[in-house]
């Protein structure tokens, strides 16, 4: 058995990663200035240009995922299933992700042709 931190076992790849490291300032007390520490984030991507793109990407990624899900939740009534058994709540799920998706492609082309904002009821 290896000892640990040993790299008995350790295979080198050939798929190479880069690792983003980001360093962001807060605040611990919210009156008393000077008094900041640092935290730090990692993002691991396969994704080719400047970290800077990379981290716009990596942001807005996952807001835009948050958004859609609780619009789905809220909005179609996806927030309990209706019953214990997994294919009637696939299938529910997926007639509201269905709905979901062409209700925002309506509010697409009716923003397009200025009709206004179209909105779930």
């Amino acid at each position: 058995m290896p000892s640990p931190g040993s790299n008995a076992g350790y295979k080198p790849s050939e798929h190479v990663m880069p690792l983003i490291l980001i360093c962001r300032l807060y605040q611990l007390k919210l009156f008393e200035e000077g008094d900041t520490n640092q935290r730090f984030a990692a993002i691991a991507s396969k994704r080719d240009g400047a970290a800077e793109e990379i981290v716009g990407w990596y942001n807005q990624r996952g807001e835009t995922s948050e958004n859609r899900i609780k619009e789905l939740k809220i909005g179609f009534g996806m927030e309990r299933m209706p019953c214990g058994k997994l294919e009637a709540n696939a299938l529910f799920f997926r007639i509201g992700v269905l709905a979901y998706n062409l209700f925002e492609e309506v509010r697409a082309r009716c923003s397009k042709l200025a009709w206004g904002c179209a909105q779930a009821i």
